[in-house]
């Protein structure tokens, strides 16, 4: 097995642990490692097939060449978080092995899994997955930035991104056609081959009396499911893993006459795309997306003018809807594109070295004068994003004394009814831009409920190694620049029902092509694993009719288990012990529940009690 490039780094100045795990365990000194193996052999994938000079030039990632300095984009990835004081002679007890959500990398789980390997005393490690897409990126201005640490050279990045003489976003965002051929087959068997992979290094780590358990985030938490009921040649996915982690997600395979089902969407959509109606699948409906034989043979870029129509980019490009600057105006468009990406975490930059700046990050990312503070601040809060899967809890523009929200931001209603306070625009501030205050508590400015996201902390989670990095020895960032489309297509629509039987012959004769497999779900019926399950009570999966969001959330778990052959009493559903969280905070906030625990202490209880 080949090994790629590897690095380590301390995180414990960084994300350091809670008061109460570190008078527990002193001991634990939390680290990072970038696990870069062999990944699925997928035939139309570097270095099966050749590349041009300009597409080589533009893929900086180290690990994305061998030894020889051949590119070899057929790799699976791992940000392993372990105690670094355990004696080598000690393998862990458990790995718990992540997958992340819609545009998200491996290191969106920097403080779950820094939090799950201190309070379990080192005897769990943390395995959070990075896709394969991750090695496209060109961080090069990113990560020199990063180690400089100055407001100056993060501009210079920002100008690098913007001003790429390829095109804004650098080569591959300006050109996404040239990686076609070989991301339009990156789907989801790709990507749990990948998987696979890493599963079997964790069992190898563990040994025979060891634990690995497999779990992921929206997306993530549909692809662990997928995992379990795979058929890898002849071997269950749910064979390899001792049980499931759901956060704020979870396919529900159920009968057409079930009270809360999820619908794949239909063969057509799946192969010439289109817009997907309201009864399909809920987190893709009325979005346009494109079919199978679009990204194979694209002909079309996304126009953010006729957002009706799906582009045939490989990676996603899609429009964020925003909130109007005034009544009765419509909904701001703003893109979400690998441009998109690059901004967010060079804004994160700019508010640790510089966060009572004024932005030079302008419209339509930030409408109006903003510090660098208040830009990310609005870019992703719960009061202010839209995107539900892109909520985090992180306090509010800054009120003057005496005022309340409603005088420095317009509000209008939640269109996923998630937030009871809605959402806002914000307000021209005038020649005094905007300031961002991290509110733990909004009563004081007349909404409700806590943001249960420190910001400071959840900005450095943007950075590539947390600071402590350099050109060849980088490791996994916040964000997946490049996620799938076709991921997202199969995984998110195609793929939903668990059951490769649902596919028509059409379909599958699509996925067989350009040496392709059909997607082997032939195992959900036999999935016997435990399951844990935690929602966000802003988060994903809200009321719909006479259903509360936690009974929806429980129906579709139910409905999930009664698909498989897991006993009842090994399904833990937490649907209600976080009810001020947005979806993001279930992988960045530390606070405790109802029950008095926290998201990594749920996880840790569930692997110990399995040990």
């Amino acid at each position: 097995m080949r090994s790629g490039l590897i690095s380590v780094i301390c995180l414990c100045l960084i994300f350091p642990p809670s008061p109460s795990a570190r008078s527990r365990r002193a001991e634990v000194v939390v680290a990072t490692e970038r696990i870069v193996i062999d990944g699925y052999n997928e035939p139309n994938t570097p270095p099966n097939v050749p590349i041009d000079a300009q597409l080589a030039q533009a893929i900086t990632d180290p690990a994305a060449r061998d030894s020889d300095g051949t590119i070899n984009l057929n790799k699976a990835i791992a940000l392993r978080f372990y105690d670094r004081n355990r004696p080598d002679a000690a393998p862990p007890r458990s790995i718990v092995v992540m997958l992340p959500g819609v545009a998200a990398g491996a290191n969106s789980f920097a403080i779950l899994a820094s939090d799950v390997v201190t309070s379990s005393g080192g005897e769990i490690e943390f395995w959070a997955v990075d896709r394969r897409t991750n090695l496209l990126e060109d961080a090069t201005a990113m990560i020199t930035a990063e180690m400089a640490a100055t407001r100056e050279a993060t501009l210079a990045a920002l100008a690098a991104y913007t001003d790429h003489p390829a095109g804004r976003g650098g080569y591959i965002a300006s050109n996404p056609f040239a990686v076609s051929r070989f991301l339009a087959e990156w789907g989801l068997d790709v990507h749990l081959r990948d998987v696979k992979a890493i599963v079997d290094l964790a069992r190898s780590r563990v040994g025979a009396a060891g634990t690995v358990f497999l779990g992921g985030d929206f997306l993530g938490a549909a692809m662990a499911q997928q995992f379990a009921a795979y058929n890898f040649d002849g071997v269950a996915g749910y064979t390899l893993i001792n049980g499931l982690i759901l956060l704020d997600f979870t396919l529900a395979p159920a009968p057409p006459s079930a009270a809360v089902r999820i619908d794949p969407i239909s063969d057509d959509l799946y192969l010439n795309g289109g817009v997907v109606p309201n009864d399909a699948v809920f987190v893709l409906k009325e979005q346009a997306v494109a079919g199978l034989l679009n990204l194979r043979q694209p002909t079309r870029r996304f126009d953010l003018s006729a957002t009706e129509q799906a582009g045939h980019e490989p990676f996603i490009v899609a429009a964020l809807e925003e909130p109007p600057l005034m009544f009765g105006a419509p909904p701001r468009k703003v893109p979400f594109e690998p441009y998109t990406f690059q901004l967010i975490e060079l804004a994160a930059q700019l508010i640790l070295w510089d966060k009572d700046g004024t932005t030079t990050i302008g419209p339509p990312y930030v409408p109006v004068p903003a510090t660098n503070e208040a830009a990310l601040g609005m870019a992703l809060d719960d009061e202010f994003q839209q995107t539900i899967f892109a909520r985090w809890s992180l306090g509010f523009l800054a009120v003057p004394p005496g005022r309340t929200a409603g005088d420095v931001a317009l509000k209008f209603d939640d269109p996923r009814a998630a937030n009871p306070n809605g959402i806002f625009a914000p307000r021209n501030p005038g020649a005094t831009p905007h300031r961002w205050a991290s509110l733990r508590d909004l009563s004081a400015i007349g909404l409700r409920g806590t943001e249960p996201t420190d910001f400071g902390l959840f900005a450095r989670t943007f950075l590539y190694g947390s600071g402590h990095t350099d050109l060849a020895t980088r490791l996994p960032n916040f964000l997946d620049w490049f996620t799938s489309q076709r991921l997202i297509l199969e995984s998110l629509g195609i793929a939903v029902s668990l059951d490769a039987s649902r596919f028509s012959p059409a379909v599958r004769a699509a996925m067989m092509a350009n040496g392709g497999r059909v997607l082997a779900l032939t195992e959900n019926k036999r999935v016997n694993i435990p399951v844990l399950a935690l929602r966000a009570g802003q988060g994903l999966v809200q009321r719909a009719a006479i259903f509360s969001g936690e009974a929806i959330f429980t129906l579709l778990l139910n409905a999930y288990r009664a698909s498989t052959s897991i006993p009842s009493n090994q399904l833990k559903v937490k649907a209600d012990k976080f009810p001020n969280f947005a979806h993001g905070d279930l992988i960045t906030s530390r606070e405790k529940g109802t029950e008095g625990k926290s998201v990594a202490d749920y996880i840790v209880d569930f692997v110990t009690g399995r040990l």
